[in-house]
């Protein structure tokens, strides 16, 4: 990013950026209200702000892959778990039929 922007500056610019990215929001629209009045070292800015766009879209694409991997191992515990709530009663039934058959 622009080295002549501050440090401040810059850590406001990317946070802007990566909440409307992560808001699936206008990141043009950011880029244009940062850069307004800026024409000289515009361009800079304006590629800071894309290149960061770019990453952070990548990593919310890799965290909602993740996400919907975990939810679909916790579906599947949840089938295995219904599985066997639905199984349960008869296996008390035998349980309890074996234990009549042996005098308890």
């Amino acid at each position: 990013m622009a080295d002549w922007l501050s440090g401040v500056e810059k850590e406001r610019l990317v946070k802007e950026v990566s909440d409307c990215v992560r808001a699936g929001g206008d990141v043009e629209g950011v880029i244009r209200v940062w850069c307004d009045g800026l024409a000289p070292r515009d361009r800079q800015v304006r590629e800071g702000a894309r290149y960061t766009a770019k990453v952070v879209a990548e990593q919310v694409e890799r965290e909602e892959a993740e996400k919907a991997a975990r939810d679909a191992f916790l579906s599947d515990d949840i089938a295995v778990v219904e599985d066997l709530i639905q199984r349960l009663p008869k296996v008390l039934e035998r349980l309890r039929a074996a234990e009549a058959a042996n005098g308890r």
